[in-house]
């Protein structure tokens, strides 16, 4: 696992800076502990942090060249097939080190930009190949690894996270007001945007290519639902667990210490007893427990490490989230106010003092219909066959109820934004600010910049219609097409990295997602039961306790922090005259949502979250403010 970053004037020639690819680099020095390396010749500059994790000699170190010095590799990631891909290349290619970088290279001498079709892995890559002067670029297919560019006047610019492009003269930060507009109402800025104008994240399953002053951004890989293979539930079962093995055995080649994230839930239980079955070991789990019961998973954890006896570590988050904010939103280079990310971050700092790799559960709600939502969702073709004037009648009524309760984001409000807004039902589920809320909060100035956030995701809405007929199927593409990317592996891939811990999500697995597309959707979901496979290959493997609990996330009591000494800080640093956030919002209506949460009229806990990882974003990215200093300091 790496950090990487390039620049390539393809357009003008300008020789690259090599000081300019250092500080870039640098930036990015917590994904890379274990080394750096640089080329730059004439036009083209690439730069590589790394973390050994597979053959760690020296001669394993990026940016790696062919034989004959043409062609060089900077890449972020695993490839998980790479002992298949070398025996395959052997009698081509004499390899001289054991790592999967020399094999992704060879890969592509073989095939070129194909060589995607071959891979097996999580991955974000480049390759300059001087032979035709092109540069390509490469993400993962499900956005497991990010990279985001910058295309300017001399030619392109790229990183794995933001603050790397930031370091190069001529790059302005600028907010994108769409992608403001987005944020409130997803807590993300969705792909292909980021918050600042001019920077976007190379899509998941895309590809790049820079070539004769020519940039081509294409699509190598999609979910395909089209295809229906006729399974019975046993024989569907039985494969999925041999794929979900294969997955997790594949994952554990590594040279230093690995272990798993056990949170409590199904799919890091299975994760860890298929690890077990496989004869892992020594098999080190980790979880975090917390002292607020309703947001405590440590027992199921406990449970599942008991059953296979692992070597289990459990760690009490007594959070002391005001130090940490400022570190999570550096990190994260945008907002991103998933508040998950919190212990997700403690949790990976306490990890990476046992182990440099974790498994995980990530992807099994995408994977297999694990949300509450999809099960909510079929009420929608009974809905849309009322007679319009009954529609209304019953919306006026959930408006009605939902602005008098004290409920923000309970399942009331979730059913009544789901048919109140058709694209919110499967895009953007739950709306953290709706279109009244916001049109509310903006400065008037600032209102005709921006978009309805629903208007770029038409094309989404095109994919997903085609993909499937089904409307349990098309929410799945959405989200594995919009939240996984863009909120659930940022998560994940930010707070792992930002301590040198590689992350591993066997759930994410390719062939596994394109097996489960294959199988009707009620061996997922089905009167009212969500992740019915899983749940019932799991039977032998599990604890029944573990595998029927009640779903919960990986949260934080949000709503009662805000009515803390939490809430103070916050407060005082939201309401400060010289706030940020004063140049796109109204004072006032911040303070009015302070409060009516505070008079517990309404719970807008996660909306005043938003608005402060915002707050500070801004001070730390165009204010100067330390992300190492106090958050106290931030508005004394």
């Amino acid at each position: 696992m790496c950090g990487i970053t390039g620049i390539f004037n393809y357009k003008t020639g300008k020789p690259v800076d090599k000081q300019v690819i250092r500080r870039m680099t640098d930036k990015l020095a917590h994904r890379g502990p274990d080394g750096q390396g640089y080329y730059c010749k004439d036009h083209i500059g690439l730069g590589h942090r790394r973390l050994s994790v597979i053959d760690l000699s020296d001669r394993a170190g990026q940016p790696m060249a062919s034989p004959d010095g043409t062609v060089w590799l900077v890449f972020n990631g695993e490839i998980y097939n790479f002992l298949e891909l070398r025996k395959s290349l052997e009698a081509k290619y004499d390899f001289q080190t054991r790592s999967d970088t020399e094999v992704l290279l060879a890969c592509y001498l073989e095939y070129g930009p194909d060589c995607l079709q071959y891979l097996r892995g999580m991955f974000a890559l480049a390759i300059y190949d001087s032979t035709r002067d092109r540069l390509f670029l490469a993400r993962d297919r499900l956005g497991k690894k990010p990279l985001v560019y910058h295309l300017g006047r001399d030619g392109i610019i790229f990183a794995s996270e933001i603050k790397a492009i930031l370091e190069v003269p001529g790059v302005n930060r600028k907010i994108d007001p769409t992608a403001l507009d987005q944020y409130l109402a997803r807590q993300f800025v969705p792909h292909p945007k980021t918050m600042f104008q001019g920077i976007s994240k190379l899509p998941p399953g895309h590809a790049l290519i820079c070539e004769q002053g020519q940039t081509n951004v294409y699509r190598y890989w999609d979910v395909d639902y089209s295809i229906k293979r006729r399974l019975t539930f046993e024989e569907a079962e039985a494969e999925v667990y041999q794929c979900l093995s294969e997955a997790v055995q594949c994952r554990l080649i590594s040279d230093v210490p690995l272990g798993v994230m056990l949170s409590g839930g199904l799919d890091s239980s299975l994760v860890t007893a298929i690890m077990a079955q496989l004869g892992h070991r020594p098999l080190k789990t980790f979880s975090v427990s917390f002292a607020e019961k309703d947001y405590n998973e440590a027992d199921y954890a406990r449970m599942v490490a008991d059953r296979y006896q692992t070597d289990h570590h459990e760690f009490m988050v007594r959070p002391d989230a005001l130090a940490v904010l400022p570190k999570i939103i550096w990190q994260l280079s945008e907002p991103m106010a998933d508040s998950s990310i919190l212990p997700t971050f403690w949790l990976a700092q306490q990890v990476r003092q046992e182990v440099t790799v974790a498994l995980n559960g990530d992807g099994g709600d995408e994977l297999c219909c694990g949300y509450g939502k999809y099960r909510i969702h079929p009420l929608a073709a009974w809905w849309h066959h009322l007679p319009r004037g009954i529609r209304e009648r019953i919306r006026s009524q959930f408006r009605r109820l939902v602005n008098h309760g004290k409920g923000g984001q309970g399942p009331l409000h979730r059913i009544w934004t789901g048919l109140l807004f058709p694209e919110a039902r499967s895009l953007y589920f739950p709306i953290f600010f709706t279109p009244e809320r916001k049109q509310g909060l903006y400065r008037e100035g600032f209102i005709p910049n921006v978009f309805n956030c629903y208007e770029d995701t038409q094309e989404l809405l095109a994919q997903a219609e085609a993909a499937s007929s089904n409307v349990v199927e098309k929410i799945l593409y959405l989200d594995t097409h919009t939240y996984l990317p863009d909120d659930l592996l940022v998560k994940m891939d930010i707070a792992s990295m930002a301590h040198g811990l590689e992350t591993r999500s066997p759930f994410l697995d390719h062939r596994l997602i394109e097996l489960m597309a294959s199988l009707p959707v009620d061996y997922k979901v089905s009167q009212g039961r969500h992740k019915r496979l899983l749940k019932s290959l799991a039977r032998r493997l599990l604890p029944s306790e573990v595998i029927h609990r009640p779903k919960q996330g990986f949260a934080i009591p949000l709503d009662a922090w805000f009515r803390g000494e939490f809430g103070l800080t916050a407060k005082m640093i939201l309401e400060h005259p010289a706030a940020g956030i004063n140049e796109f919002f109204r004072p006032e209506n911040v303070t009015r949502l302070f409060q009516e949460h505070l008079a517990g009229r309404v719970n807008h806990g996660h909306r005043l979250w938003m608005l402060l990882i915002l707050e500070i974003w801004l001070a730390i990215f165009f204010q100067g403010f330390d992300p190492q200093a106090p958050l106290k300091q931030l508005r004394p």
